[in-house]
């Protein structure tokens, strides 16, 4: 069945992710094509995990970007098998955090809740 969920992702990636990273966060982000080869995660086992960054099933527009290593995303997904866990637990990573112990990355926002949840990695 799931939830519709909102995200809104704005942070700074590491430096040197590989090709194989940069090639997903393109397709998920910069609406690049599908990569050759899909992390071995369980983020990329959900059945909607090619949506996140580049879909909307509400009336906002979705954007998504990665400039000068800074991501900024804004989207709507289904959620299906706990994929918003999984999907943040795959990205922290991946996170420049600047040598702090937590940083807020952004926020979602289930269509069941009164109030967005912050996101802190």
């Amino acid at each position: 069945m799931g939830v519709y969920t909102e995200v809104f992702l704005r942070t700074k990636l590491k430096c040197n992710l590989g090709c194989d990273i940069e090639s997903v966060f393109n397709f998920l982000f910069n609406n690049g094509d599908k990569p050759t080869v899909i992390p071995n995660h369980v983020f990329f086992e959900c059945v909607n995990w090619q949506r996140f960054g580049r879909c909307s099933y509400s009336n906002f527009q979705t954007f998504s970007y990665i400039n000068d290593g800074y991501l900024c995303s804004r989207f709507d997904v289904k959620v299906v098998d706990q994929d918003i866990g999984k999907f943040f637990n795959w990205i922290e990573p991946y996170i420049d955090k600047n040598e702090q112990d937590s940083v807020c990355v952004g926020w979602f926002w289930s269509e069941k809740e009164q109030q967005p949840e912050l996101v802190f990695m």
